[in-house]
């Protein structure tokens, strides 16, 4: 079975390690972005305006600096090889014990029918209680913005790479 998948990262490096061992994990987990330049390019284009994003199957690696490090991920996937939107998605943020997963449908944030009508059973405030269950879930509920200091971009690009 193939699958789509993209992640987003987000939140605000200002250490030099971070960037590291992020950009290290990048080489491993993101097909085609094993240049530290290919991924400091990367990073310098969407620097502080939208989030940093990437397409592949896996991310361990990504995924796992990003929860060292405190930085929130979204990612989403579809194992539907015929679905032109994501089907599924998981993100994490500091707060969270673990990744919350959620459903998407036609690009957007889905719920169960058993979700809904227990929601509905607490009024107009259940029915709000959800939504903002759902947004935090994927992230809606925080900056969509990733950001590097570019006087450290310039240092890292500047400084041969470390083992």
């Amino acid at each position: 079975m193939n699958y789509d998948a993209m992640i987003e990262i987000m939140g605000n490096i200002e250490d030099e390690n971070v960037l590291h061992d992020l950009v290290e994990a990048i080489k491993v987990d993101i097909v085609g972005f094993s240049d530290q330049e290919k991924i400091l390019g990367a990073i310098s284009q969407v620097n502080g305006t939208d989030t940093l994003s990437f397409d592949a199957p896996l991310y361990d690696h990504v995924t796992e600096v990003c929860v060292r490090y405190g930085l929130p991920y979204r990612l989403q996937w579809s194992s539907d090889d015929d679905n032109i939107h994501f089907t599924d998605g998981a993100a994490w943020k500091p707060g969270f014990d673990c990744e919350k997963t959620y459903r998407l449908v036609d690009g957007e944030i889905g719920l169960s029918r058993g979700d809904l009508k227990d929601a509905l059973k607490g009024g107009i405030e259940g029915v709000q209680a959800l939504l903002n269950s759902l947004e935090a879930a994927a992230l809606m509920d925080i900056p969509q913005v990733f950001s590097v200091a570019p006087e450290l971009i310039e240092k890292f690009n500047s400084e041969p790479p470390r083992p």
